[in-house]
């Protein structure tokens, strides 16, 4: 019995590429997966006011810059998707009706842009992020979650796509988690 490998390489090639990139596509919004539910008896809905804060585990090369782009994305994805959910983001002083959101970086990586165009599934991009959800006044951890954005298409597009095209589809993500959590 012939595997489908052998039976038709071309047929097999094309399954995984199907496989593979289905996943990754720039535009679509990553995934995110609940560590630590929502502590009891917390009602989201009560904080008014959003400090949204990155940093980055020390093994993963993102910039302050970065971070701020990332961060700014995020921000224009809480405010197009409810624009009246918070009075106000980044306040000057957290109040007690604030809820801080801090993304924690653990993977930021641009991944290979000439072996992406070789084949789709090589030279990977991905931003991983671990969501706290935190109370200011106590630095309580309320929540924890976890986002990550994989893009894995290859040839022309693939090619061409860089770490700040996937951005916008992982910012979607962590917006998702702010008000739909």
């Amino acid at each position: 019995m012939k595997s489908i490998v052998t039976a038709n390489p071309l047929l097999y090639c094309i399954l995984l590429s199907i496989a593979v990139i289905s996943g990754g596509c720039a535009g679509n919004a990553g995934g995110y997966q609940v560590i630590q539910p929502l502590k009891k008896g917390v009602v989201l809905k009560n904080y008014t006011n959003l400090e949204l804060v990155a940093v980055s585990d020390h093994n993963v090369p993102l910039t302050s810059a970065d971070m701020k782009r990332i961060t700014d994305l995020v921000i224009k994805e809480v405010k197009q998707e409810e624009s009246t959910r918070f009075q106000e983001i980044n306040p000057a002083t957290p109040e007690p009706s604030t809820i801080r959101y801090k993304l924690l970086f653990t993977k930021y990586d641009k991944g290979n842009a000439f072996a992406r165009a070789m084949l789709a599934g090589l030279g990977q991009m991905h931003i991983d992020a671990d969501i706290l959800v935190e109370d200011p006044t106590t630095n309580e951890l309320l929540a924890k979650y976890k986002v990550t954005k994989t893009f894995a298409w290859g040839g022309i597009y693939g090619g061409s796509a860089t770490i700040e095209s996937i951005e916008p589809a992982f910012a979607k993500s962590v917006a998702t988690v702010i008000l739909k959590p």
